[in-house]
């Protein structure tokens, strides 16, 4: 299997494969593959920084690493909070349980 080919299948698994990479628009992914687009955390990694240190405008940073801004503006506070693990894409769904209880429906 190719190396590009095991990488894909190992983001993936580890649930960090960034599903549009051909729409990360920003100049430092379309250079000599350092920067892979298909990485999300890396992708996420890069939008951060570009955020924090202003080098351009929050709209245009999220329109080229493929965010909407209000992501892109949650992302260095989860990072200042909870390091690199913020990266990571939290649990989905509501953050407890849905259903009644058998004290409730007594």
């Amino acid at each position: 299997m190719p190396s590009k080919t095991l990488k894909r299948c190992w983001l993936r698994r580890s649930q960090t494969l960034n599903t549009p990479p051909e729409r990360v628009a920003a100049k430092r992914f379309q250079g000599d593959g350092f920067y892979e687009p298909k990485g999300l955390l890396q992708v996420r990694y890069e939008a951060a920084r570009e955020a924090l240190y202003g080098r351009s405008s929050r709209s245009g940073t999220a329109l080229a690493h493929c965010f909407s801004r209000y992501k892109l503006h949650r992302l260095p506070g989860r990072i200042h909070v909870r390091g690199r693990a913020g990266l990571v894409q939290g649990e989905r769904g509501p953050p407890g349980p849905t259903k009644v209880t058998p004290e409730i429906l007594r």
